[in-house]
């Protein structure tokens, strides 16, 4: 009995390419994809008093690393938008970090502040976490498709 196996160098051709192209899939293509996807909702729940705080939401590699991406939120106040503060007395022409002060803030919101201090209160209002865990549910079929799209890429060649 002779057993003849045909499309054998085929299969060692997809098999010698498969590694790279899922490293390119899996490696960058896909971190960037789910990091996006946070980033947009991120930008969306983001407060917006001045749209300072969603633009400073943003995807970057990390200095001299082809193959990885970090999203950072750059602005200086997003962790207390994030988790909140202790409540405290804020003087009226402190600066935000957002090009305006207090008393800009206040004024915006219908408050007339009758001395040089305001008394703020640190409600959290949380835009990463939300983003992150709205997300997580897609992390599995972008991973499918990427899979998908590295074997594709290696049966072409």
């Amino acid at each position: 009995m002779i057993i003849q196996v045909k499309g054998i160098k085929q299969v060692q051709a997809m098999m010698d390419v498969l590694p790279n192209e899922l490293n390119k899939e899996l490696g960058n293509k896909a971190p960037k994809e789910i990091l996006t996807r946070i980033q947009k909702s991120a930008r969306i729940r983001a407060p917006k008093w001045t749209g300072k705080l969603a633009e400073s939401i943003n995807l970057k590699r990390p200095y001299g690393k082809r193959k990885e991406w970090k999203l950072v939120v750059e602005s200086p106040y997003a962790i207390f938008q994030e988790f909140g503060f202790r409540p405290h007395g804020v003087q009226l022409f402190r600066s935000t970090r957002s090009g305006l002060t207090v008393a800009d803030w206040a004024a915006s919101k219908g408050i007339d502040p009758k001395k040089g201090v305001l008394f703020v209160s640190g409600t959290p209002q949380p835009f990463m976490i939300p983003a992150l865990q709205s997300n997580l549910g897609a992390i599995p079929n972008i991973l499918l498709k990427s899979t998908k799209n590295a074997i594709n890429k290696s049966i072409r060649r």
